[in-house]
C-alpha cells in the first residue's frame, strides 16, 4: 500500500472574494500592513488577482499613486503590465490621474508603453487626453533619453569593434614578427651608401 501523502501543506491556500476584494481595497488606500499581510498569507495567489470591477492591486495602487504599494507589489511579482479596468494598465491608470512619480517609478521599472486598453489607447494618450502634461513630458523625455542610450550603447558597441579588430591585427603582426625575426627589419638603400669621396 503506497503510504499517505499529506500534499496539502504544499499547495497555497486560495483567497475568498472578500479577500482579494479587500487585498486590492487596502492596495487602493495605502494600507500597506493589510496588503503586506495578505501577500504573506496567499502569495502568488493573490498578487494578480481582480476584484469585482476588474481592477488588480497594482492598477488600483498605480490609481491612487501609491508608489511605495506598487514597489511592494512588483517587488513581490505582480505583473507591471497586468491590466485592469478597461483593460488600462497600472502605467495608463497612473498616467490619466496625473501620478508623477508612481509613473516615473513604473518606467524604471520597465512599464511598457506600448499597452493598450480596451479603446486603443496607450498611457500617453490618456496623459494627454487628461491634460496631464507633467505626465506626457515625462514620457516623452523617457523615449527620448531611451533612444539617445540606444544610439550611444550602438557606438560604444562599433567602437569597441573598432578596437577589437585592431588589437587582433597588431597581435597577428607582432606573431609574424617574433617567428620570423629579421624579415621586417629594414635594410639600407645602396643608393644611400657613401662613394668615398669624390673621383678626380
Amino acid at each position: 500500500m503506497l503510504p499517505q501523502n499529506n500534499f496539502n501543506s504544499s499547495v497555497p491556500p486560495s483567497p475568498s472574494r472578500q479577500e482579494v476584494e479587500e487585498f486590492c481595497h487596502a492596495a487602493r488606500d495605502g494600507d500597506i500592513a493589510k496588503v503586506t499581510q495578505l501577500l504573506d498569507q496567499y502569495g502568488a495567489t493573490i498578487i494578480n488577482e481582480r476584484d469585482t470591477i476588474d481592477a488588480r492591486a497594482i492598477t488600483w495602487a498605480a490609481f491612487s499613486g501609491n508608489k511605495e504599494i506598487v514597489q511592494l507589489l512588483l517587488d513581490r511579482g505582480a505583473d507591471i503590465n497586468a491590466h485592469g479596468t478597461s483593460g488600462k494598465p497600472a502605467l495608463s491608470w497612473a498616467a490619466e490621474c496625473g501620478r508623477l512619480e508612481t509613473a516615473a517609478f513604473l518606467l524604471d521599472r520597465g512599464a511598457s508603453l506600448e499597452e493598450r486598453d480596451d479603446s486603443g489607447m496607450t498611457p500617453v494618450d490618456h496623459a494627454r487626453r487628461a491634460s496631464n502634461t507633467a505626465v506626457a513630458d515625462l514620457i516623452d523625455q523617457w523615449l527620448e533619453d531611451k533612444q539617445r542610450g540606444v544610439v550611444k550603447a550602438a557606438q560604444r558597441d562599433e567602437q569597441q569593434k573598432i578596437d577589437e579588430a585592431r588589437a587582433a591585427a597588431a597581435e597577428r603582426l607582432k606573431k609574424l614578427k617574433d617567428s620570423a625575426p629579421g624579415t621586417f627589419k629594414i635594410q639600407p638603400n645602396p643608393k644611400h651608401k657613401q662613394s668615398g669621396g669624390p673621383k678626380r
